[in-house]
């Protein structure tokens, strides 16, 4: 006996009205962004770089600037490369509706979404941005925790194959070997910013994003970038603010004399883990210490893991520091807004 299947309809005239009814019924994660942040607010700081003068009358109108920041925030959200993000949007209804697009509407392609995300970066207008929305978070009381812990990870680029030599001279002169200007189009796509180190037998090339958190609500305060190899100490007291941070948790790679003097001075209440020396091995007392001081800091680890897991963060594809800090930027802020739409998430009675 032949098995019944449905048979394929005609489409009718309004089959695609009652398809995107039906799908505006469904609510999704973006939906709940849209619910938290209030994308409106970034306006001013988001037009102030932007502003180009025509060259020559009439011409394509620019696209908007709270719609561009939304296509930013759905890259770093989902991982997706420009060419990807320009398919995404045409083919998925949640990511217009998140835009407040339409099919009939002209959608960004890659080149463009390229040259908004090159403008903001080279204008510092992400990490304004990161600001105002931290300014919104405090005054609904989520950053007001006198605690913070201090860390920093890893944000990898692809690696460059050069030559020993090469890599001795960018290091020593950071700049690139003149022998690169014969072939510029290679040149290009070398990155002298980016660092090679080595933790636990395992070899990183990239960047390095310094971190502080606030303890209970775990969302970023501040941050910064560096290269790979710059020590987690080195960016410690910079992110410090002694009106603002009264504790300050951090692992045993910031531990040291000096950095715990600098803290008592500027009013911080230190919690740092202690590590042993050569001869002189941790105490029972010490590992107690330890366990209580590890029982917050690695609070931190969820933010890392969050952002590795969910957005993809830790492996970005860009050339040169003004980038890297750029996308890094665009990275801490989503995660700020998701972790914002976690704490304020109504109570289930």
């Amino acid at each position: 006996m032949k098995r019944k299947t449905i048979p394929k309809a005609s489409p009718g005239i309004f089959d695609y009205q009652n398809w995107v009814e039906s799908l505006a019924q469904q609510s999704s994660p973006l939906d709940r962004l849209l619910e938290i942040v209030d994308f409106e607010k970034f306006r001013a700081v988001l037009e102030a770089p932007i502003t180009r003068e025509p060259r020559s009358p009439g011409g394509r109108p620019a696209y908007d600037a709270v719609l561009m920041f939304k296509v930013l925030v759905l890259q770093r959200l989902y991982g997706l490369s420009d060419d990807q993000a320009e398919f995404q949007i045409r083919d998925r209804f949640s990511f217009q509706r998140f835009l407040g697009l339409s099919v009939a509407d002209r959608m960004p392609d890659a080149k463009t979404i390229w040259k908004y995300r090159e403008d903001w970066t080279r204008t510092q207008t992400v990490e304004r941005c990161f600001g105002l929305f931290r300014d919104q978070l405090t005054a609904k009381g989520l950053v007001e925790n006198p605690g913070k812990i201090v860390d920093a990870t890893f944000v990898e680029v692809p690696k460059q194959r050069n030559t020993p030599d090469e890599n001795k001279h960018i290091k020593a002169n950071k700049e690139a070997p003149a022998h690169w200007d014969d072939d510029i189009a290679m040149k290009r796509q070398k990155d002298i910013d980016a660092e090679w180190t080595k933790k636990n037998n395992q070899t990183y090339f990239g960047y390095k994003c310094h971190t502080l958190v606030s303890s209970m609500s775990k969302l970023i305060e501040r941050y910064t970038v560096t290269g790979a190899a710059t020590h987690d100490s080195q960016e410690f007291l910079s992110l410090i603010l002694p009106s603002r941070d009264k504790e300050v948790w951090a692992d045993s790679a910031y531990g040291s004399e000096m950095t715990d003097e600098a803290l008592t001075a500027m009013g911080v209440t230190p919690h740092i883990n202690r590590k042993g020396k050569r001869g002189h091995p941790l105490t029972d007392e010490d590992k107690a210490y330890n366990r209580e001081v590890s029982r917050i800091r690695a609070r931190v680890e969820h933010v890392f893991g969050a952002m590795t897991n969910s957005m993809n963060a830790m492996r970005i594809r860009c050339i040169g520091m003004v980038r890297a800090r750029g996308i890094i930027g665009l990275n801490n802020l989503v995660y700020n807004m998701l972790r914002a739409g976690q704490l304020l998430k109504p109570k289930i009675a």
